[in-house]
Formats: C-alpha cells, structure tokens, sequence
C-alpha cells in the first residue's frame, strides 16, 4: 500500500510512512487509494449482526496491499468502530 504526503512529496511504503511518522515538510501521510464502497453498503452494517459486519468489513480490508501488522490494526480498530451505530447519512 502505497501512501502520499498531503504537502506533497515522494510516494513511500506503510512501514516507511509508519516508521518515519510526519511526511517531510510537516505533511501527514495518507492512502493512495482507499478501498471503494457505496453508501449503501456502509449503511447496510449498521442493520447487521456484529459478526457479519466483522466478516463483511474483513473482506475490504483483506482486499488492502499493506503489511500484515496493519491489517491486523485495522481489523481491530473496525471492531471498536462497528459496535457502535453506523449513521444512515453521509452528512
């Protein structure tokens, strides 16, 4: 998974973004892609049982080019996210 400076820059690795924390110049790293979904889909989990959101948004993330380690952040993290109520509104 490649990430990009928002001040511009160099397009470098996650580990080289995680490692090297701020981008040079003050910028924050972000995705070069994040993984397409519709509104609906996103407001679709919030009807779902707890473990067919966890397997449905494993899916996306299995689909990310990144390191395992991050992968295994995110999975973490969308568990702590998805307990709560998804909105129904992009708003």
């Amino acid at each position: 998974m490649s990430f990009f400076s928002t001040r511009g820059g160099a397009v470098v690795t996650a580990s080289q973004a995680i490692l090297t924390g701020l981008a040079p110049g003050g910028g924050l790293y972000v995705p070069a892609m994040y993984p397409q979904v519709s509104r609906a889909w996103i407001s679709s989990l919030s009807s779902m049982p707890y473990a067919e959101r966890a397997a449905a948004l494993s899916v996306i993330i299995e689909t990310l080019e990144c390191p395992f380690f991050l992968k295994t952040f995110l999975m973490v993290f969308a568990s702590l996210v998805l307990t709560r109520s998804c909105p129904t509104s992009m708003e």
